[in-house]
């Protein structure tokens, strides 16, 4: 038992890399004592005093104990081998590539002429970064000056290059249409029951996307750091593709319909709009602007004179009507239950819209945008015909949404006030509330 008490473990020598510098813990020799050296010991501390009057015995009896000396198996020669290969990130001059998105022209006002594209992204790390991205491990059985190295530490990569790498991901897209679709509702019909709504999700394209790979990144760029320097690009994966299922895009999730009357100028520009916009695929967590989507509606574009309100007037403009279809766009996207972000009423109230659940638009300046916040991304679907235009919304179920309208003049001047709640799974319900005022039609 005592010789267990006195014998001690080597300490090894370390090293803690830190972005500011290098912290270092010294080496300690260990001790091995067996009990036949302690034994041994207090034998001959004992025969010291065998022949001394018990009462001249000290007090404390001192045991000198024998072991043998382990010395560490890393030692300082380890420690300044380590660091001088980290003192050397600090004229090493990494850059790392990635292809990134490109903003929008701000003074672009045509959706086919703006496009995102990509462009080469650079980014210079600096010796506090590099030295941020390493760490120093042991390496068992290696000879003297070679027991510790230095290694990739993926826990601290710093956040310039986590939101380079971000950037750098791209996720697979595909262009997808709903055939075999169900017939067209008609005025009596529930026009929110998704139900009803039949057809079949066919992909007609896909486009890999890009999946950066942070432990392959980091991997390079510490090479290249180790050797001096040089020009690396983010690692990732670039046959990453997906379908439509692997999207979320699984059933109608919610679907509107709203009505007008045959032959009208308008109706053209709801039926321009509305395959404009069939197809448009809305991803998991983004926003969908219906007037950055679309454009400016122009005669070249295949858009018409229609009736328009301008300044509180009923004027014709190009493009007047596409509000009907914003109008059920947005009612689509009430009852799949994705969050508004920006919308509008109409200033007058026209009795083919739901009051008080409508939304209008003018290019550049009303603006329509909702925003995605489901896991799933959104199909949106369009159909219209000579009556009338459909919006379904094919998806996978996420929001629960309950409407409560409250009660409508329909006529003249009048308020109108209507809640949404809508609940995702296992979290409390949100309560939404918007009242609008409607003035009277000159």
């Amino acid at each position: 038992e005592v010789a267990q008490q006195v014998s001690r473990d080597p300490v090894d020598a370390d090293v803690d890399v830190q972005p500011a510098g290098v912290e270092v813990t010294d080496g300690a020799d260990g001790i091995d004592v067996g009990p036949g050296q302690v034994d041994a010991g207090l034998a001959a501390a004992l025969s010291t005093i065998a022949t001394v009057d018990p009462a001249d015995w000290p007090t404390v009896l001192e045991v000198a104990v024998e072991g043998t000396v382990s010395p560490p198996a890393v030692t300082q020669t380890d420690i300044d081998a380590v660091i001088d290969v980290v003192d050397g990130l600090d004229d090493a001059e990494v850059v790392v590539t990635a292809m990134t998105p490109v903003a929008p022209a701000p003074e672009a006002d045509d959706a086919d002429e703006e496009g995102t594209g990509r462009e080469q992204t650079e980014m210079t790390l600096t010796p506090r970064e590099l030295r941020a991205l390493v760490d120093v491990e042991s390496v068992d059985g290696a000879a003297a000056g070679e027991r510790l190295t230095v290694v990739p530490a993926p826990e601290q990569i710093p956040p310039r290059l986590v939101a380079l790498m971000d950037l750098a991901r791209v996720a697979p897209t595909l262009t997808a249409t709903v055939e075999n679709r169900s017939a067209t509702p008609d005025r009596d019909d529930d026009l929110t029951d998704v139900s009803s709504i039949t057809g079949d999700v066919v992909v007609q394209d896909r486009e890999a996307g890009f999946e950066p790979d942070r432990e392959a990144t980091l991997a390079v760029v510490i090479d290249a750091a180790l050797a001096g320097g040089g020009s690396v690009e983010v690692v990732g994966d670039e046959e990453f593709e997906a379908d439509a299922a692997d999207l979320g895009i699984l059933q109608p999730v919610s679907t509107f319909t709203t009505f007008y009357t045959p032959g009208q100028s308008r109706n053209v520009n709801i039926r321009r709009i509305a395959e404009i916009v069939d197809g448009t695929i809305i991803p998991a967590g983004e926003s969908y602007e219906l007037n950055h989507a679309v454009g400016r509606r122009t005669r070249d574009r295949g858009f018409t004179d229609g009736g328009a309100i301008l300044d509180g007037e009923l004027v014709s403009d190009v493009g007047g009507g596409v509000s009907q279809f914003a109008t059920t766009f947005f009612n689509a996207a009430w009852f799949a239950g994705v969050e508004l972000v920006d919308w509008k009423p109409h200033s007058f109230y026209f009795s083919r819209y739901p009051a008080g659940r409508e939304a209008t638009i003018n290019f550049p300046n009303v603006n329509l945008e909702i925003r995605n916040d489901t896991p799933y991304a959104i199909l949106v679907d369009t159909e219209a015909d000579e009556s009338s235009v459909t919006v379904t919304f094919w998806s996978t179920p996420y929001w629960d949404v309950e409407t409560i309208s409250g009660p409508c003049g329909c006529g003249g001047s009048f308020r109108i006030t209507v809640d949404r709640v809508r609940t995702a799974p296992g979290a409390a319900p949100i309560e939404e509330s918007w009242t609008t005022l409607y003035l009277q039609q000159p």
